[in-house]
């Protein structure tokens, strides 16, 4: 769940930084936006990753 929410707003950071909408925030969506997009990508990669460690250790 967590590395979906974060995909997707790496992705709106991205078209947003692309078209550059609003000048002003050029750089907190590039640096801040994307920062705590990648941010929730790892905390959900780390659930995953925990999960399957889970998981093999019933094996």
């Amino acid at each position: 769940m967590f590395a979906g929410i974060g995909a997707l707003m790496g992705f709106v950071s991205c078209v947003l930084s692309l078209t550059n909408p609003v000048p002003e925030l050029y750089y907190a969506i590039l640096y801040g936006f994307t920062s705590a997009a990648i941010l929730v990508i790892f905390i959900g990669l780390y659930f995953i990753l925990s999960d399957l460690n889970f998981i093999k250790s019933l094996f």
